[in-house]
């Protein structure tokens, strides 16, 4: 079995790392944090950011946001 959910934590915030197969979803506490964790998975892999989620493994995901 192999993990495929990764936290980091650091003065920024926090970002939690989901990844299957080959695709994967980051999300964060805050914005700086969000930046920071791509930024550090750009130095390692090759990323496409398609910007917010609207599916994931077959699963249509909504926000409420407030603007």
């Amino acid at each position: 079995m192999e993990h495929s959910i990764f936290t980091h934590s650091d003065n920024l915030g926090t970002a939690i790392i989901a990844i299957h197969v080959d695709d994967m979803l980051v999300t964060a506490s805050s914005p700086s944090a969000m930046t920071s964790a791509k930024a550090t998975l750009q130095k390692y892999f090759e990323i496409v950011d398609l910007g917010l989620v609207k599916w994931l493994l077959g699963i249509c995901i909504e926000r409420n946001c407030p603007n």
